[in-house]
């Protein structure tokens, strides 16, 4: 009868060619690999794995400790702890436990402070706000009502316990003030409303006079309804009613009659005679001889020189679309280029969006979406590159599917963050997201939002490309 044999090895032993690692506060002993080309080289592979996560963690906790935004590091503290049990190497893994609680615990002090400070800066701006209730003009208040807004929003959350109190307090203030935006601005229709009026009494003017048959006359006139038009101040408009696209065409008829009649005058005669008929200019007593005087030279360019490529000039929205659809299909392409390569030419492109103008506002949103999806996949592969030669040191001499396994997890911690920086916003702008209100900061925070997301979502597309190219190297 076989008798199994043991082999003691620093925090585990080897039996039957597979090594264990031995248990540990109330963890049972558990298998972490198998002897490969012997068990010294094998037992010093696990060895080194551990100091490796060892170092990870020391190092975790400097960054940690000299960052600005330590409660960042929260779930990311928390996710490695709950791995930890599952780590394949040998070594003593109860100091890094108590190091990653004892991180955890001055992240969690560190952010219940903030909260009891987020909840005095809370109270202050509660109490600023409070005298502007009583104030009636609604153009003094808004300055002020919008930048209390976007620092509540900035402020982050309060302590657990007062927070229903605190948010219901300035959820008050915002029923209030919307109340109180909403009776200005029927006052300002009212106005509005009484002057239309003035804005259809000068529209008929204009009409009356569009089609005259003294130009010169006609043009005074125009001048003069422009002038009374702007002393009339906000143009009245809604979907029924609006004067200015009115005026603006009979304007727009009457200027294209002025310029055509331009264009028929007969062109000037420069036949050397002057406007006072003195006879033929001259150079001294005879006619200035050929190529004398100043003659403008071309600015001369250095030998091998090149000219960089530029934005043409781009005079309707259909040509500045069509010049985008064109850069957003060149950025596409490059995702199959070289990194330092298309790093390179992403640059360039983004400087060629950057100076090509804007485009129908229907289309802006697709089209920014499109390009700036095609430029961070470029930028993107850089990052997963980086943070994977970080993950692991001996990356270059991985196979090809090691090297994009260490990618996939690089670019999942990547993830990780960026949902955990997305929960983060959300849960700073709290409620607001759902008032009625929409003033200019809401945009702002929406689009912050709209642009957190769209940054996963191309990492999420890496990454299925990312495991897709992983199937097929196995």
């Amino acid at each position: 009868m076989s008798t199994v044999q043991k082999k003691e090895v620093p925090y585990g032993y080897i039996i039957d060619g597979d090594i264990f690692l031995s248990g540990y506060n109330g963890y049972p002993d558990r298998k972490i690999g198998v002897v490969k080309e012997s068990e010294q080289a094998t037992v010093d592979y696990f060895i080194n794995k551990y100091e490796l996560l060892r170092r990870k963690i020391e190092h975790l906790r400097e960054v940690v400790r000299s960052s600005q935004n330590k409660g960042s590091f929260l779930m990311k503290l928390q996710h490695l702890r709950d791995t930890l049990p599952q780590y394949d190497g040998l070594g003593d893994y109860v100091p890094l436990l108590d190091m990653l609680e004892e991180i955890e615990a001055e992240i969690k002090s560190l952010v219940e402070h903030n909260r009891e400070r987020n909840l005095e800066i809370k109270k202050a701006l509660l109490e600023e706000i409070e005298p502007y209730k009583t104030k009636e003009d609604w153009k003094e208040i808004i300055p002020f009502y919008k930048d209390f807004k976007l620092r509540w929003l900035k402020t982050g959350r309060v302590v657990e316990e007062k927070e229903e109190e605190i948010e219901g307090q300035y959820q008050k203030i915002i029923e209030y003030f919307t109340e109180k935006r909403r009776a200005y601005l029927e006052a300002l229709n009212i106005e509005l409303a009484a002057k239309a009026v003035h804005f259809d009494k000068l529209i008929e003017q204009a009409d009356a006079i569009k089609d005259h048959p003294n130009l010169k006359m006609a043009k005074f006139q125009f001048r003069k309804l422009f002038q009374d038009w702007k002393q009339l101040g906000k143009v009245p408009k809604s979907e029924e009613y609006d004067p200015w696209a009115k005026f603006r065409e009979i304007s727009d008829h009457f200027y294209k009659r002025l310029k055509e009649s331009k264009s028929q005058r007969p062109p000037r005669r420069f036949d050397g005679q002057d406007k006072f008929n003195r006879g033929p200019r001259s150079y001294g007593n005879s006619p200035r001889p050929a190529g004398t005087g100043f003659q403008r030279q071309p600015f001369p360019r250095p030998e091998g020189h090149v000219d960089e490529e530029t934005v043409p000039k781009l005079l309707t929205e259909r040509d500045r679309l069509e010049y985008k659809l064109k850069l957003c299909q060149r950025a596409e392409a490059l995702r199959n280029e070289e990194t330092p390569k298309a790093i390179a030419q992403g640059r360039k492109l983004q400087e060629l969006w950057k100076n090509s103008g804007l485009v129908p506002r229907l289309r802006k949103k697709e089209l920014q979406d499109r390009f700036r999806n095609a430029i961070d996949i470029v930028f993107q592969k850089r990052s997963i590159y980086i943070n994977a030669r970080k993950l692991e040191e001996n990356y270059t001499a991985l196979s090809k599917g090691d090297q994009v396994k260490t990618q996939i997890i690089a670019l999942k911690a990547m993830i990780r963050e960026d949902e955990n920086e997305l929960r983060e916003m959300e849960d700073n702008a709290g409620n607001q997201s759902s008032r009625s209100d929409v003033f200019t900061m809401d945009k702002i925070i929406a689009g912050k939002l709209h642009e957190q997301r769209r940054k996963i979502s191309v990492k999420n597309l890496l990454l299925h490309e990312l495991e897709l190219l992983y199937l097929a190297s196995n």
